[in-house]
Order: structure tokens, then C-alpha cells, then sequence
């Protein structure tokens, strides 16, 4: 699918045919094996020599590619241009016995084109899903890679608190770092030092190192607290061994200014030559802040509901005096499936402002806040159209629809359309009291996802669709469930123990094909959050179904349940509460 992706750039065909049988330089066939293979080309003997040579006047990244009878020689700026001139190339004679010859240039249209992956809510990618990703990078020419870590990382001070705690090890680091290198992708840590450390603060021990208005953030004039703090710091940041660091202070809102401040004064030295980094949402708040940065910051503009160009150039103006990259979302948090629709919006915006405001380029983000329910071959669709827009600014729809034609998923429009919330809401609410789908309209949610799931039935298909079928199908039976329960004086006991029953019968189905395809991309441990998830509304539905075993004490039940069901519209879940029903 990839190969047909692969741009054009400005190419000029000539009018002479040239035999596709090539001979390619030998280091280059032994350096990079797989990538001839990937595409299924061999190098000839004494066939048309290819030509490889450096051109330092041409863009970064940028590479020139002349074909004719004779020879094909590819002029590249540096590394990177040499590696995707090679692809390119490749990519034009796969599976090609005649070719016309031509003339091709092409380079970026943004220097830093990025991919953020949150490996700190509960998903570690195996070593052959980072394998897998870093090769689709590659091929895709994004340039940089960042992997946002809280806790996951292997660390001796983390390890005392943590023990059992499912981490990235460190050899599996250095295996990261060595394909990054391989593919000329610069790869960096994403940390915090004030902010959402709450999970290190959720240990007994360390409690009492948390600020008293921001549970989730170290108390800064706590010595003791940033010591910590610093110390788990500077073994990420020595692990990576990169350039770039991301210091993260982002959303702290609650901390005082003069906190902020002094904790980023103490961050900013322990960084010893790597470019810092940030993001730049406390920045746009508290302006003042900017005066502390170096001058060779760069800051991550960060506007996940940015629908268009506009809504990014304001913040982008109040902080044109440092390097910036913009940063649009898969937008798939606390879902189970994406919002491809807001999300291409999203990556427009980001990719148009960047362009034209001569910004440093985009970082696409993938966060997997609540547990990371969104398996990620489904964010492959918005990695992919992130990557085309970053490189060629231009043919948005057409990139669309390319996108769709090869993934059908990509097709299916927001899951939640009509509906004030998402999926993830109905679903883990208590089938009784059923506040959101109350709120919502029990009619309204079943007939929104009725509509969803006949799109998907209806679609071509792609590997996820039986799972989106049975999330949508649990969704249906189980909002229908709550409004039997909930509407009518006169109930029917049984045939709510036969719904009751086929709740359960697609929720175990559904539970089941997601263990399946979790562990195709992840370590197992991290499944276990979402798995507890599943086990409530089980544990919920089955002491229902003992309840209406007797009508009287099922009906007292009821009636009290009911009576005080609240929700304002604006009220979000107490997850800890339902899960503890």
C-alpha cells in the first residue's frame, strides 16, 4: 500500500524507454537489504549503472533522480535525501519491465516532520510493533520520532517504587535508537518535571511530594520532591542520548507562577547541550515565562481542535520569536476508534499554518489517555496523511481520498456524530441508572450507532472491522437494555434476563477479539486496565440479572436507582466509581 503513496515530486517524462534492469552500488545493497526487498528489486549485474552523489546546494532532505538508457544517478543533500531518493526510485521500478525515462526533483515542503507516541497510558509497543513503526516512518520520511514516558522507561530509581511496573527496557531502547540511526530518524524522550507525574505520586511513599493544588504535579519547593524528580530525569535523558529533550511543563495550570518559574530555571540546567524543548501551551498563558527560555528553544504549539488554519495563527504569532512546531492529534483519546474526519482537519490546519508561516514543521501526536483503547494500526490512516501534507502541501482532498481508497476504515466517519458523548461513555456506564444515554436519549444513541454500524457492515473490508462491529452491535443491545430498564411502570423481568443475556454474550465476545488484537501490538500487562474495564460492566450486568431473580427487591432497587439519577450535561464520568460498582 505504501509504494503507491510515494510522490511523484516534479518530474519530466522523456520520450525514450528504458529496460528496467539495474545495477546498484554494492554498499548500498548490503547496508540496506531490507528495503530492496521490501519494494522487490535486485540489483542486476552489468545493467544500467545507478549513481549516487552528494549535492549540498539542494534542499535538506531533497534529492534529484535522472533515468535514461544509459544510467540513473540520484543527487541527494544528506543522509535522509539519499535514502528516500533511493525509495523513490525503487518505489518506480517495482514491478516494472519497461520504464520511460525522466527527470525528478522533490524535497519538503516542512524540515520537521514528527511522530509523538504516548508510551505511559497503558501501552508499551512490542519490539517488533517499534520495528514495524519505525520502518513505516522511514518510508513515509518523517524525521523525527518522539516517545513520551512518565513511568515506562527502565529505571533503577523508578524500580524501587515500581517493581512490577511493565517497562520499556533499556536494551529495547538501544534497539529503537539503532534503527533510528539506520533510517536517519532523530529520535527523542518526551518527560515531565512538574506535571502529570501521577502516577509516580500515586505510590504511599510519595504522596507527600505532590503540590496541594495539583495532585498530579511535584510540589516545586519541595527540595526533596525535584531531586527526585530530577534524578529520574537524567537517566531518560541519559538513556536516549539525544539532542533534543522534551522537558514537557505542559497543562499546570493550577501551579502558581512563581513555581513555575523556579522549576523551570532548575530543569532547564540539568539539560547539559541538548536543545530543550517544550510544550508551548504555558507559555501562550503566562508570557513572562518566554524571557527564561534559551534561544535555541523549540516549542510544540499544541491545538488538538484546531479545524482549520486560523484557529492555529494566533498562538503561533505570540510565540514567533522561537522555533515552533505545530502539533494537530489522531484524534482517538478515550476512544475506541478514531475521529478520522476532525482528525485530517486537524493535521490540515497544523500542515497549512506551518507552510504559511515559514514554522519549523508539525508533530503528529498519538496520546492513549484512559487506557489507550484505540489499537494503533487504526492511527495508520492519519500517520500516513500527516506524512503526505508535511512533505507536499498541497492536494488535501486528494490525499483523502487516496487515504480512504486504500484504507476503507479511514471511510467511516465519527462514530458519535449526534451525540454529546463519546462511545467509551455509553458504554461504561451503569445499565441502570444510564445517565449519559438518559441524557442523550436512549432512541437517540441506539439509532446513532445503528447507523454507524450499518456503514461499517457495509464497508470494504479492513483488518478491525469485526471488532468495530461488535463494539457497535454491545453498544446498541446495551443502551437498549438500560432504556427497558429505565422506561415503563409495568416490567418484564424475563425478557430483560434475555437481554441482560446477550449483553453479556457480545461483551465476552468483544473482550475476547480485543485481547486479540492487543497483543498483535503490545505487552500484555497494559491490557489488563481495559480488560478491568470490561469485567465491571460484567460484574454490574450479572448482579442485575441475580436482582430480577426477585421481582419485589428488583423493583425497590429500580425505583431508588432511578430517582436519583443525575447528569449535568457538562459532568464527566468518576471512572474510579463505576468501576468500584
Amino acid at each position: 500500500m505504501i509504494k503507491k503513496l510515494f510522490f511523484s515530486g516534479n518530474e519530466q517524462k522523456l520520450s525514450e524507454s528504458v529496460q528496467v534492469s539495474f545495477t546498484f552500488p554494492e554498499k548500498i545493497v548490503n547496508q540496506f537489504p531490507e528495503i530492496f526487498r521490501f519494494f522487490k528489486v535486485r540489483s542486476q549485474p552489468q545493467a544500467i549503472p545507478v549513481v549516487f552523489k552528494k549535492k549540498s546546494e539542494l534542499p535538506a532532505d531533497g534529492f534529484k533522480i535522472s533515468l535514461n538508457s544509459k544510467k540513473a544517478t540520484i543527487l541527494f543533500s544528506n543522509r535522509r535525501g539519499m535514502l528516500y531518493g533511493l525509495t523513490t526510485f525503487l518505489a518506480k521500478i517495482s514491478a516494472q519491465d519497461v520504464l520511460s525515462a525522466f527527470k525528478l526533483s522533490d524535497y519538503p515542503s516542512l524540515s520537521f516532520r514528527g511522530f509523538s507516541l504516548d508510551i505511559s497510558r497503558g501501552a508499551i509497543p512490542t519490539l517488533q510493533t517499534f520495528r514495524q513503526l519505525i520502518f513505516l516512518l522511514f518510508l513515509l520520511r518523517y524525521n523525527h520520532l518522539a516517545l513520551y514516558i512518565e513511568d515506562t522507561l527502565e529505571n533503577s530509581i523508578l524500580k524501587k517504587y515500581f517493581p512490577e511496573n511493565e517497562i520499556l527496557k533499556l536494551a529495547e531502547l538501544a534497539e529503537i535508537k539503532k534503527l533510528c540511526r539506520r533510517y536517519a530518524i532523530t529520535l527523542y524522550p518526551e518527560l515531565q518535571f512538574l506535571g502529570h507525574l501521577e502516577k509516580i505520586l500515586a505510590h504511599f511513599q510519595l504522596r507527600r511530594y505532590a503540590d496541594s493544588d495539583d495532585p498530579a504535579s511535584i510540589d516545586a519547593a519541595n527540595a526533596h520532591a525535584c531531586r527526585l524528580i530530577d534524578a529520574i530525569g537524567k537517566k531518560n535523558i541519559q538513556a536516549f542520548s539525544s539532542t533534543i529533550v522534551n522537558i514537557g511543563f505542559d497543562e499546570v495550570e493550577k501551579i502558581s507562577p512563581e513555581k513555575k518559574t523556579k522549576r523551570l530555571k532548575e530543569v532547564l540546567h540539568l539539560l547539559h547541550g541538548c536543545r530543550p524543548a517544550l510544550w508551548a501551551d504555558q507559555f501562550l498563558k503566562n508570557p513572562d515565562l518566554l524571557l527564561i527560555l534559551p534561544p535555541q528553544t523549540l516549542l510544540f504549539n499544541w491545538n488538538y481542535f484546531a479545524l482549520k488554519p486560523g484557529d492555529f495563527e494566533k498562538s503561533a504569532a505570540q510565540l514567533a520569536s522561537f522555533d515552533q512546531v505545530l502539533c494537530p492529534a489522531v484524534r482517538c483519546w478515550l476512544k475506541f476508534f478514531p475521529d478520522y474526519e476532525k482528525s485530517f482537519l486537524n493535521i490540515a490546519a497544523a500542515v497549512l499554518t506551518a507552510k504559511k508561516k515559514r514554522l519549523a514543521g508539525t508533530l503528529l501526536t498519538l496520546w492513549g489517555d484512559g487506557g489507550n483503547e484505540t489499537i494503533i494500526s487504526l492511527a495508520q490512516p492519519a500517520i500516513i496523511y500527516n506524512a503526505l501534507l508535511s512533505w507536499h502541501a498541497a492536494g488535501f482532498k486528494k490525499k483523502i481520498r487516496l487515504i480512504q481508497k486504500e484504507f476503507p476504515a479511514a471511510k467511516i466517519s465519527q462514530l458519535d456524530r449526534a451525540l454529546p458523548f463519546t462511545h467509551r461513555y455509553y458504554l461504561y456506564e451503569d445499565p441502570l441508572s444510564a445517565p449519559y444515554s438518559y441524557f442523550s436519549g436512549f432512541q437517540k444513541v441506539i439509532l446513532n450507532y445503528s447507523r454507524a454500524l450499518k456503514k461499517v457492515t457495509g464497508s470494504a473490508p479492513f483488518p478491525e472491522q469485526k471488532l468495530l462491529i461488535l463494539l457497535l452491535t454491545l453498544l446498541i443491545k446495551k443502551v437498549d437494555l438500560s432504556k427497558r430498564f429505565s422506561t415503563g411502570k409495568n416490567i418484564n423481568h424475563l425478557l430483560l434476563l434475555q437481554k441482560i443475556a446477550e449483553v453479556l454474550s457480545v461483551l465476552n465476545s468483544f473482550s475476547r477479539l480485543y485481547r486479540s488484537h492487543w497483543k498483535r501490538y503490545y505487552k500484555p500487562q497494559g491490557l489488563g486496565f481495559n480488560l478491568q474495564k470490561f469485567s465491571a460492566i460484567k460484574k454490574r450486568l450479572l448482579y442485575l440479572n441475580k436482582l430480577l431473580k426477585n421481582r419485589t427487591k428488583f423493583d425497590a432497587y429500580r425505583n431508588q436507582i432511578l430517582s436519583s439519577r443525575k447528569l449535568h450535561p457538562e459532568q464527566t464520568p468518576d471512572w474510579n466509581q463505576i468501576f468500584n460498582q
